[in-house]
């Protein structure tokens, strides 16, 4: 299948600039993805401003919550709280000076007016039954702690335009603690009860900027590297295309000769004979030339790999933290790319170098694909149960090891967080003289839906940094059994687990 694609894609001008267009495609996948990334650090950096602020509110209103109240001299910008019905709230000391009680959401109100001074910032404290009228909530407000008290949320952080420009808001819920009811319990308010929330809005443009520079050097970056593999792919495909072009002419140079040597020698069965030998080495040559096509891909990945590990290590002191992480970057895209390619030269192979069907222990093979995985069973805590004997069967024996490899290894790798790993492996009798060997785990599983995806080449249902991998293992093993006749049918229901059913002739 391999060998055939290629072959089009060399004989046919109309595909010559396929290569390319997928390489856009991965450039623009890569940009993207780096794209959401750093928008992602972005409101990551803004939460953790918008957080040290309001931090400081909550603690100072928790610390006046546990004392009942402070007292503070009465003043032009500290006057009584109409709103505060509570006995005591006004005191005159013996000396004759006026004192009055602050209560937490009197000092969290004084503390934002001492903070909305900063250009830009304005922190507001606000409730959905405000009893005073300058905490009515905004549109914004209001939506936020209605949603608060529907999800439970911990807080609310989005990017906004205003009559300001672009601005940041921040929002986290007040919840009724047993200190708060000495004021609200009269309001009705119970122990956990959603009181109001504090927000916080703040410009976003020096955030925006930050996020423009890292956008920029990421598009550089994406640019020079796109560039580079379009010429050195460039220059490897035209390579390609005149191998194929003086193989092609050589071929039809030598089907000519055998067809004269064939017409003037009909009668010379042995030269004939002869003649048809070096016919079938010529095919036989054909067909491996997509191996060794796709093995020559390997070493421009090879050379950039070295020439990244020679630069991390003689010039890493002249790079600085951003430099090192770009040349980190480009060295962990060339490995993946390698490991891409190999695992396409593994699912080539399947059908380029199979072995003659023999008799086959399962079970003797079981024990040496455990022993294979014994050091990720014993670092992750798994244990793989043999529910009975697999007994034998006509195969492949080092496809059927793959096979179970593969099916065993995949368990092992998607387990859920804080559940040891549990493998049951089961032989099955099945009418029509067929056998059944099934691979079922507990692990995170997937939804059925995405059934028709999951034995495509390099399809993978989950993040690149959550669980390694290529995406190629389950679309070699389909692959495996098909060659045996059989079928590979998968069911999983999500953070239950998952069974593969392996139906082979008897």
């Amino acid at each position: 299948m391999i060998a055939k694609l290629l072959q089009q894609y060399l004989t046919r001008r109309e595909l010559r600039f396929v290569p390319l267009l997928l390489l856009v495609l991965v450039a623009i996948v890569s940009a993207l993805l780096n794209y959401w990334n750093m928008q992602g650090n972005v409101s990551e950096m803004a939460r953790y401003y918008a957080q040290g602020i309001v931090r400081l509110m909550v603690d100072s209103r928790t610390w006046n919550a546990e004392h009942g109240g402070v007292y503070v001299p009465v003043s032009e910008r500290t006057r009584p709280n109409p709103y505060l019905k509570v006995a005591n709230r006004d005191l005159m000391t013996v000396e004759g000076l006026a004192l009055t009680m602050i209560n937490p959401a009197y000092m969290t109100r004084q503390i934002g007016e001492v903070t909305n001074r900063q250009v830009g910032l304005r922190t507001h404290i606000t409730s959905l039954r405000p009893v005073n009228p300058l905490n009515e909530p905004d549109a914004w407000e209001r939506d936020t702690l209605e949603a608060f008290a529907r999800e439970n949320k911990e807080s609310r952080l989005e990017l906004l335009s205003s009559a300001e420009g672009t601005v940041f808001r921040y929002m986290i819920p007040l919840w009724i603690e047993p200190a708060c009811l000495r004021c609200h319990a009269e309001d009705g308010y119970k122990s956990g009860d959603l009181r109001g929330g504090i927000s916080v809005t703040f410009p976003a443009e020096t955030h925006l900027a930050i996020f423009q520079s890292q956008k920029n050097m990421m598009l550089l970056w994406h640019l020079l590297g796109f560039m580079a593999a379009a010429t050195v792919l460039s220059l490897l495909l035209n390579h390609l295309r005149r191998q194929w072009r003086e193989m092609e002419q050589m071929l039809a140079e030598r089907e000519q000769t055998i067809a004269q040597r064939t017409a003037s020698l009909a009668k010379e069965s042995e030269r004939y004979h002869a003649i048809a030998q070096k016919l079938e080495h010529s095919n036989k040559e054909l067909r491996d030339f997509a191996y060794i096509a796709s093995h020559d891909l390997q070493e421009p990945l090879r050379t950039i790999v070295s020439f990244g590990d020679r630069l991390m290590l003689k010039h890493a002191d002249h790079l600085d933290e951003r430099g090192r992480d770009y040349l980190e970057r480009i060295q962990a895209a060339a490995l993946r790319m390698r490991s891409l390619i190999e695992e396409l030269l593994n699912y080539s192979r399947v059908s380029s170098r199979e072995q003659k069907f023999v008799q086959v222990d399962l079970d003797e093979l079981l024990k040496e694909v455990l022993e294979d995985l014994s050091q990720r069973l014993t670092e992750g805590g798994g244990r793989v149960e043999i529910v009975n004997p697999l007994g034998t069967i006509t195969a492949d024996r080092s496809q059927m090891h793959r096979l179970l490899l593969n099916l065993i290894g995949n368990a092992l790798k998607f387990q859920r967080q804080g559940v040891s790993p549990l493998v049951r492996v089961s032989r099955h009798e099945l009418p029509g003289q067929r056998l059944e060997v099934v691979v079922e785990d507990n692990g995170i599983g997937f939804d059925e839906k995405y059934l028709d995806r999951i034995f495509r080449p390099f399809q993978r249902l989950h993040l690149r940094g959550h669980y390694p991998g290529t995406g190629m293992g389950l679309a070699i093993c389909k692959k495996i059994v098909e060659r045996h006749q059989g079928q590979l049918i998968a069911g999983s229901v999500p953070e239950q687990g998952t069974t593969f059913r392996i139906i082979l002739p008897g």
